[in-house]
């Protein structure tokens, strides 16, 4: 293919992009896309390792050997991590130009925030792997104690334990992309809210979900089910009454994304780096 174009979600926070080169007036063109439809930018740092920032809410997609890289100079094992190559590793035998267009489903003007706190950006993506590993920590002590009791047949456990080892990896990028310099309130917003509070509700929602269908096979896990069923209610929480957000209309979303799509295209058809 000449083209891959990814449609993902960012769940909250700022819309970015992802994609394999470019110039300028392509990075500015994808973020005018966002502006046009009064969707905030994110201004913060990738969350692939080892990515490069084009402009503001553009980064490179990295091919794994360079996120590979990164990960195992921060001593964590790059293919349990990863899992492996992407698109982009498949596509490069083609010369195929990718474009991930990243939109949030919920978005709050904190984002945008670019005013100075009172921490180093190293400090908060520090904060941030932090939170990560507790909570690999957590959802790794749930299945502690329901070892042996569950089916092994649900795609709930399989994605919980996918997460989990995802998650040293998660937690060293952050660490990698350690910056000196100050952090803004809409960055610091981001890493409590958006990247710790998803990781969160994504695998806690994942293991209520487990737990809840496999309650019935033996005492252990329905005690673990009420156990969590706390846990999960606080981090729900604390995103319910601090960052609950405003909700984008879909067709909002799709939008954007079917315009980057067709941008990208009508450059890549023009023979324009993409």
């Amino acid at each position: 293919p000449a083209l891959i174009a990814s449609l993902h979600n960012a769940e909250f926070g700022g819309g970015f992009f992802y994609t394999t080169g470019g110039d300028p007036g392509y990075w500015s063109a994808l973020t005018a896309l966002l502006d046009a439809a009064g969707l905030p930018l994110h201004r913060g740092e990738p969350d692939s390792p080892g990515a490069r920032v084009w402009a503001p809410g553009v980064f490179e997609l990295p091919p794994f050997g360079q996120m590979a890289d990164v990960l195992a100079a921060a001593g964590v094992e790059p293919v349990a991590a990863l899992g492996g190559g992407g698109s982009r590793d498949y596509s490069a035998r083609f010369g195929s130009a990718l474009l991930v267009s990243e939109l949030p489903l919920w978005i709050d003007p904190r984002v945008t925030d670019r005013t100075p706190g009172d921490r180093s950006l190293a400090a908060v993506l520090a904060a941030t792997a932090a939170d990560y590993r507790e909570t690999g920590a957590v959802v790794a002590a749930v299945l502690r104690r329901v070892e042996g009791e569950l089916s092994g047949r649900s795609p709930f456990e399989r994605a919980v334990r996918a997460v989990l080892g995802n998650i040293p990896g998660l937690a060293a990028a952050k660490e990698a992309l350690g910056r000196d310099r100050p952090a803004t309130l809409g960055e610091i917003f981001v890493e409590k809210y958006v990247w710790t509070g998803m990781l969160r509700l994504r695998v806690g929602g994942m293991l209520s979900r487990l737990l809840a269908a496999e309650a019935g096979r033996s005492p252990r896990i329905a005690a673990e089910r009420t156990r969590f069923a706390a846990v999960f209610a606080e981090w729900c929480a604390a995103i319910d009454t601090a960052a609950p957000g405003c909700q984008v209309p879909i067709d909002r979303l799709v939008a954007v994304q079917a315009a980057a799509v067709v941008l990208a295209a009508g450059r890549v058809r023009a023979g324009l780096p993409v």
